[in-house]
């Protein structure tokens, strides 16, 4: 296991599109090292909710070339596959919250939804995690919920 933990903290309000907006850190001990900003798509669509996560360094099931952080020991099939993953090339909403469901997608700071922004957050966030490993695991803490209107 990793030496970062991460923290996600969702932000009180829905962006303008009805999505949540929130902040992932990355941490060594209580020392932050870098934040993301993050998208996860409202509409009833989010589903962590407040706790502590073990996430695998994984690879999505349907484009097994695209890495993400899966949940471990989620019996909820819905909450097994809520993934950490960059809005990809491969969906035709590209670059937008729109494209997830129950995923949470890092972006740079700054640069919510700017194409290109969730890729390189992904891997700049898997460079502070010493790489990606297959079956490689980080601690996920969800500070809080999401805002009562996006469920």
């Amino acid at each position: 296991m990793s030496d970062v933990v991460l923290e996600l903290r969702r932000d009180g309000d829905l962006d303008e599109h009805g999505h949540v907006s929130g902040y992932l850190w990355a941490m060594r001990g209580r020392t932050g090292l870098v934040y993301f900003h993050t998208k996860e798509k409202g509409h009833g669509r989010v589903r962590l909710r407040p706790g502590t996560l073990t996430m695998e360094h994984s690879v999505m099931n349907h484009f097994p070339d695209v890495r993400c952080l899966r949940p471990l020991g989620q019996a909820n099939a819905q909450l097994a596959v809520c993934l950490i993953h960059p809005v990809t090339r491969h969906v035709l909403l590209a670059d937008t919250a729109d494209a997830l469901d129950g995923c949470i997608a890092p972006y740079l700071v700054g640069s919510a939804e700017t194409p290109g922004s969730s890729d390189a957050a992904m891997e700049q966030l898997w460079g502070l995690l010493g790489g990606w490993r297959q079956g490689g695991t980080v601690e996920l803490t969800i500070l809080n919920d999401v805002p009562k209107a996006a469920l």
